[in-house]
């Protein structure tokens, strides 16, 4: 034998190379295209919320009121349908108005030195596998 030869130790037949890694060298089994579609979609998640954020930020402050030109509200044969559009316009906006809006509950920020004391105990118990006694 001499040096750079191989040889094999057993009798077995070296593995042929998988397939998959013929196709794509730097991944291991697909984790790296894998990753990538994950990434992508995410991507594509976080940009239609921007788009939706973006939407609602806008119709927010608007109410859905019908737009008139000045022609069509000088015309006399189209004021008493504008005149209930605006109507159901002014009712929406009061409906929406009672809707009561959701408030965070306030949460204390701080803890007094008992309850830390505790809260340590039982997150120490937990780690260490120990029952707490509560």
């Amino acid at each position: 034998m001499t040096t750079g030869e191989t040889v094999n130790i057993s009798e077995r037949e070296p593995d042929a190379p998988a397939a998959g890694a013929a196709q794509n060298p730097g991944s291991v089994g697909g984790a790296v295209d894998r990753v990538k579609a994950e990434h992508r979609a995410k991507v594509k998640k976080n940009a239609v919320r921007k788009a939706n954020d973006a939407i609602r930020a806008r119709q927010k402050g608007e109410s859905s009121r019908l737009q008139f030109t000045k022609e069509e509200r000088a015309d006399p044969a189209l004021s008493k349908s504008i005149g209930k559009a605006d109507k159901a316009a002014d009712r929406l906006d009061k409906a929406n108005a009672k809707i009561p809006t959701r408030k965070k509950s306030p949460r204390s920020a701080f803890l007094t030195s008992r309850q830390a004391r505790q809260r340590r105990a039982f997150l120490l118990g937990k780690r260490r596998g120990r029952p707490t006694a509560s």
